[in-house]
């Protein structure tokens, strides 16, 4: 053997079981990869029959463990293997490497491993997973990859759904039973409420600056916390980092609220005061792992900001104001525009032409809604849809078809 695999072998037939798997995973690269998986699949299943299940994953080579979870992917339900085992050691794997440890597998490796390990135990009911008791890192990976639930069973023959389990035990509600639901998330672009907070704090930094901090807060289980106000007209870079949601931020309405020290939203001795700024709409478009393009449209705020992670295993980002559209060329394109419109409920202004605005409109994405739309007469759009003053003709244009 080469110390890629660790079994407990009771007999010779089993030994020799495990040395034709070794040979198999340690195949040089030229022979066909259908193949080597065929090949790999078939000595699984002879050594699980043999009651054979013990794997040191850490050991294993990142060929040999592409070759495990793809065999695990294509188990069907009833078919018997540890992989809760295999799933603890992708977390562990991924924790040591958002830690800095130095990991053979590539981030994107790690996550399709996850993907894949988890898509195929919630396939077979296998779903006893309890994210909210892992370390943080790990964590991450559910909360990026699948959304859950607890659902308690209640002695009347209720059931009420929790986010998390603390929320649970914290409503204090008698019941039987408890179990979590939990599905892959679907790769979409989300779309959502912000609030815009400015809080600062009495006293002054090592450098006699004042402590400060600007809060984009959603209700999409993410919060952003910057060192620049984007809403400054020289704004072009803020450094940021990301938290859970609190959505009795993103609801702080009141002008000015005053933070005591050492609470929810101070976790500092110093006392505090944090003040709302603007409100609106949210999108979150995640491309990669290191970039998210964020587009805002509030009161005060609208454009579209690019997010970038400022390596692959930092916990901090870059957020960069995108440049403004030209009021000459249409939005998706470099012809004249021919219509404004206004949508989002009345915060967003865009001009396009013809064949881009007839695609836009199709756009069922629940949030493209217009609700004012004007003929662009001089191959110009308006700074402000208000200071064009021709008629609106959404009606009459959406009743043509």
């Amino acid at each position: 053997m080469k110390n890629s695999l660790k079994f407990i072998a009771e007999s010779k037939d089993n030994l020799k079981l495990l040395n034709e798997l070794d040979s198999i995973i340690n195949t040089k690269e030229s022979k066909d990869v259908e193949e080597l998986n065929s090949l790999f699949n078939k000595t699984m299943y002879k050594v699980i029959k043999a009651g054979i299940k013990s794997i040191d994953f850490d050991k294993l080579s990142a060929s040999a463990k592409n070759l495990l979870v793809g065999f695990i992917s294509g188990l069907k339900p009833k078919e018997d293997v540890n992989a809760k085992e295999i799933l603890n050691k992708i977390l562990s794997s991924y924790a040591s490497k958002r830690r800095g440890e130095e990991i053979s597998e590539t981030f994107d490796q790690i996550r399709q491993s996850f993907k894949d390990c988890v898509k195929k135990m919630i396939e077979s009911g296998d779903t006893d997973f309890q994210p909210d008791n892992l370390s943080p890192f790990a964590k991450e990976l559910f909360d990026k990859y699948t959304e859950y639930k607890y659902l308690a069973s209640q002695p009347n023959g209720d059931t009420q759904a929790f986010s998390t389990l603390k929320k649970l035990k914290d409503s204090k509600i008698e019941y039987k039973e408890c179990k979590l639901l939990i599905v892959m998330k679907e790769s979409e672009k989300k779309i959502g409420n912000f609030g815009y907070h400015h809080q600062w704090f009495k006293g002054k930094g090592s450098e006699g600056k004042s402590i400060e901090q600007f809060i984009l807060s959603t209700d999409l289980n993410m919060d952003l916390y910057l060192d620049k106000n984007i809403l400054e007209e020289s704004f072009k870079e803020s450094s940021f980092y990301i938290r859970p949601s609190k959505d009795n931020v993103y609801r702080i309405s009141e002008s000015v609220m005053f933070m005591s020290p050492n609470s929810e939203f101070n976790i500092t001795s110093m006392p505090s005061w944090i003040k709302s700024l603007d409100k609106g709409k949210i999108s979150i478009l995640e491309s990669t792992e290191l970039e998210k393009r964020i587009e805002l449209h509030g009161d005060s705020i609208s454009g579209v900001f690019i997010a970038k992670r400022k390596d692959e295993n930092s916990d901090f980002w870059n957020l960069i104001k995108e440049a403004k559209h030209s009021h000459d060329k249409c939005m998706e394109c470099s012809n004249s525009p021919t219509k404004e419109i206004l949508w989002a409920e009345g915060k967003a202004h865009a001009w396009f032409c013809n064949e881009h605005l007839e695609s836009w409109k199709k756009e069922k994405d629940g949030w493209h809604e217009i609700d004012a739309m004007k003929e662009i007469q001089n191959g110009v759009a308006a700074s402000k849809f208000a200071e064009n003053s021709n008629p609106n003709i959404k009606d009459s244009i959406f009743n043509e078809k």
